[in-house]
């Protein structure tokens, strides 16, 4: 894989983590969020959707196995450092954990995994012999 994708995942990453630092310590940033019921759950499920459907592509929609089955390594990426970075919510104290938001977080990577497969069977620049019988 081309180093310049590594890079761009890096700045995927760090720019997630940014926005979350950024929505615990300076909360009146994102107090729009709260107006809407269930906004912060909304903003969860979609912030990682983006970021876990950019971070597959960014990876050419490699899979690795887990268990037996096929799954995309960028999807395992962004699960594992979101699984993290929520349970150190436990630790901080201007920061709170919450299973919903966790649960919006593991929804927003599994669309954005279903798609990702419907973008790379679709779309994807697979070249195809055609064949003719005579």
């Amino acid at each position: 894989m081309k180093p310049i994708r590594y890079l761009m995942i890096f700045v995927i990453i760090a720019v997630l983590l940014s926005v979350s630092f950024a929505a615990s310590s300076f909360p009146g940033i994102f107090s729009f969020i709260y107006f809407v019921p269930g906004g912060d759950k909304i903003g969860h499920f979609s912030i990682l959707a983006i970021v876990t459907f950019l971070v597959n592509i960014l990876l050419a929609g490699k899979k690795i196995k887990i268990f037996g089955h096929s799954v995309f390594a960028g999807s395992m990426a962004v699960f594992i450092l979101i699984t993290f970075d929520e349970f150190s919510q436990i630790f901080i104290s201007s920061r709170s954990f919450e299973y919903y938001d966790l649960l919006a977080n593991y929804s927003g990577i599994f669309f954005a995994g279903l798609i990702v497969k419907f973008t790379l069977k679709n779309f994807s620049r697979k070249e195809t012999i055609e064949t003719q019988i005579p």
